[in-house]
């Protein structure tokens, strides 16, 4: 094959591309999902983005990978439910696409694809071992050992971000209460915002009443802003976020004995207000030996992981499958 599309259908954004075999890049796409989440409607959407890419390349892609949120089954083809597309239960979402496209498909999740674009082509390039976690909308995860992904026994490991933090804490999406993406996300940093200005007291609270009703993919950006300017709710805001991030990272280091992750996702450019509270409170919730070892580091690839581990994928599997 010298060409697939690789596609990462994220909670806000599907973001797709052309790829070659040495992880070039090429006729990008980003576009707003939108409110429309059927099952139907992103199976168009996502040929509509494809026939884009390929009118604009002059060439036709061999195989199409596609990562996207949930519980998704990536040898059945399945989806069987996402917090982020309610309407989906045990959609076959692969065959529905292989129809459309005739041509193989490979689906998996949205957290197990940017792992592997991360180990192909970013951060995690010489780890074998290592855990990805992506901070957006919700929390991705996935686990990779010995160079590949760890599924688990139904193919559904590294679900992360429901990971309980506090069982009586706010309620997910999943249908659970307090877990972990309840408190490290842009859905999170949304509901901190409205319990700051709830609680008027805290300076600089008022200054965040027009952020309430902001788009959560900009909200955090919003924050760095005012927190840039001294605000101290936002501030504080992004230090909470760092303070559980922390938390759930602590617990998958003892559970898993993998000390070594990449966070990527849309929250990562404001590491800078976050991070140095998450590494503080990881120190206090682990074995001084597995800190000593622990590295954290930030995605290189950016948007691009999505897309180029579904390729990586596509590539693989496509092969295979032929």
């Amino acid at each position: 094959m010298t060409f697939v599309i690789g596609i990462d259908v994220g909670g806000t954004h599907l973001r797709a591309a052309l790829v070659d075999r040495k992880g070039m890049v090429s006729c990008s796409r980003k576009t707003l999902v939108g409110s429309n989440r059927g099952p139907e409607e992103i199976v168009s959407l996502v040929g509509k983005q494809i026939s884009s890419i390929e009118k604009e390349a002059g060439t036709m892609a061999q195989a199409v990978g596609v990562g996207l949120p949930g519980i998704v089954s990536e040898a059945k083809g399945i989806v069987y439910a996402s917090p982020h597309y309610p309407e989906w239960k045990n959609v076959d979402f692969q065959q529905r696409l292989e129809q459309k496209l005739n041509r193989p498909v490979v689906i998996d999740n949205d957290a197990n694809m940017i792992a592997l674009g991360e180990h192909w082509l970013g951060s995690a390039r010489e780890w074998g071992d290592f855990l990805m976690m992506t901070l957006g909308t919700g929390i991705g995860g996935a686990i990779v050992i010995n160079s590949a992904v760890y599924r688990g026994i139904q193919g559904f490991a590294g679900e992360f971000g429901h990971m309980v933090l506090s069982p009586e804490g706010p309620e997910c999406a999943c249908g659970s209460r307090g877990c972990f993406e309840t408190f490290v996300s842009a859905t999170a940093l949304n509901r901190m915002v409205r319990e700051a200005v709830a609680d008027a007291e805290i300076p600089g609270s008022m200054d965040l009443v027009s952020l309430l009703e902001e788009d959560p993919s900009i909200l955090s950006g919003r924050l760095v802003d005012e927190a840039k300017k001294g605000n101290e709710a936002a501030g504080g805001i992004l230090k909470q976020m760092g303070y559980y991030l922390g938390i759930g990272l602590g617990s998958l280091f003892n559970v898993t004995g993998i000390n070594r992750v990449v966070l990527g996702g849309g929250l990562i450019f404001s590491a800078d207000f976050w991070l140095p509270t998450a590494r503080e409170e990881l120190k206090r919730r682990t074995y001084a030996e597995t800190d000593s070892h622990a590295e954290l580091r930030l995605s290189q690839l950016g948007d691009s992981a999505g897309i180029l581990g579904a390729a990586t994928n596509a590539f693989s599997k496509a092969s295979s499958r032929a």
